[in-house]
């Protein structure tokens, strides 16, 4: 595991990149872009060895968790990392269709 205290640099980046980013998109931080970027090299990384059932799963997570809305009590409620916005609606529409 890495030691924190080992990337000082590291750590003040993101922290100071995050200041700035919450102020244009509260969203959009570079530890949530890091999160994604992680979500989806870990899925590719499992992909051929994962079976069916699971790989859904993962696509269904990913997928709910930044790009596309759910609805809760009847109301639509955005991402909780909202990433909608980097992707063509076309896309998010295929996307949509396919979790179907």
């Amino acid at each position: 595991a890495l030691d924190g205290r080992r990337l000082p640099f590291l750590s003040r980046h993101f922290s100071s990149s995050e200041e700035e980013s919450l102020q244009n998109d509260p969203k959009m931080t570079p530890s949530a872009q890091l999160m994604l970027f992680l979500e989806l090299s870990s899925f590719l990384d499992l992909y051929s060895v994962t079976p069916e059932k699971k790989i859904r799963e993962m696509v269904n997570k990913i997928a709910f968790k930044f790009f596309l809305p759910t609805t809760v009590y009847g109301k639509l409620q955005p991402p909780l990392f909202d990433f909608h916005h980097i992707v063509s609606d076309s896309s998010l529409r295929q996307l949509e269709a396919s979790l179907k």
